[in-house]
């Protein structure tokens, strides 16, 4: 069976604690099959006014197959994974808060096998 896409929401309160849902675990990380077809990671942002994902960060083995784009106006973020080769890839998904200038990391998993 061909991969498919997962829906992540990351949430962020204003005292800067974070929690994931979705994916394949329900708490943001997934997984999925090398090489059998593309899944893609939409990722929407729960979080108080003025907060915006600004980056998302890639670290491990095959985390060069990985690229993101920033959508309506940092509330969402798309990660496109090829599943191109194996992989076992955390994922930052960095969040500004503009009142403050306050960064906040927040990071799980993508691992293709």
């Amino acid at each position: 069976m061909a991969n498919k896409d997962h829906k992540i929401t990351l949430t962020v309160d204003a005292s800067y604690n974070w929690s994931y849902s979705g994916g394949n675990d329900g708490g943001g990380n997934v997984k999925n099959k090398s090489k059998d077809g593309k899944a893609d990671i939409d990722i929407s942002l729960s979080a108080p006014n003025g907060f915006s994902i600004v980056s998302i960060d890639f670290s491990g083995e095959g985390s060069g197959q990985m690229s993101y784009k920033i959508i309506g106006g940092g509330k969402k973020a798309k990660i496109d994974n090829p599943c191109t080769e194996d992989a076992d890839v955390y994922y930052q998904v960095n969040v500004v808060d503009s009142s403050t200038g306050t960064d906040v990391a927040c990071d799980p998993k993508i691992v293709n096998r």
